[in-house]
């Protein structure tokens, strides 16, 4: 822990306030959180910015981080019309976009919503819309029974017995393969 210098005390002092308030926005206390972070103004008392947020404010790491991340996302969608964010919930669902399309994101948000204040569900849909669709994960599956069938066709018949066995007794297929490989080698 190192000492704060004045204009650091009042600066900490200044950004508190703004949190305590409690009733300012989501936007200036994520803000304010930033600050404190960045410039180490909790280090008088405090070792880590986590142990600050939990003995200061009672608030976890990553609440703290979502406000952080909401204030800069709602900061990059405020020029957008009259509607403005209102919580951090509304603008999460932003935050998995580039920023620079977070401003179009909300405006479909708003316009789904009648020109009014979107929920988190509309915004979470505009997202949605936005983002490309997930690929689908490798089906190891299907692969290993494609895989099966080969080998079966290549022993033949009258070897799939004795490969559902040693299957069932659990040698992996790449054992399996080895296996029928060095018989038909030999």
């Amino acid at each position: 822990m190192s000492e704060l210098t004045k204009t650091e005390q009042q600066t900490l002092t200044a950004y508190e306030t703004v949190i305590s308030q409690g009733l300012a926005s989501f936007v200036e206390v994520g803000n304010a959180l930033a600050a404190i972070r960045d410039a180490k103004l909790y280090r008088e008392a405090f070792l880590t910015f986590e142990e600050y947020l939990e003995t200061r404010w009672n608030i976890s790491k990553s609440q703290a981080y979502r406000l952080i991340t909401g204030a800069k996302v709602a900061e990059s969608v405020s020029p957008i019309g009259d509607i403005s964010p209102q919580s951090e919930s509304q603008v999460r669902p932003l935050a998995q976009l580039p920023e620079e399309e977070q401003p179009e994101a909300w405006a479909d948000a708003v316009k789904d919503a009648g020109g009014k204040q979107p929920t988190a569900a509309q915004v979470e849909k505009a997202v949605k819309a936005r983002k490309p669709p997930k690929e689908k994960a490798f089906d190891y599956q299907a692969y290993f029974c494609e895989k099966f069938e080969e080998l079966t066709e290549y022993l033949g018949d009258s070897d799939e017995a004795g490969l559902r066995e040693a299957l069932a007794k659990g040698m992996s297929f790449v054992e399996l393969a080895d296996h029928y490989l060095k018989q038909v080698e030999e």
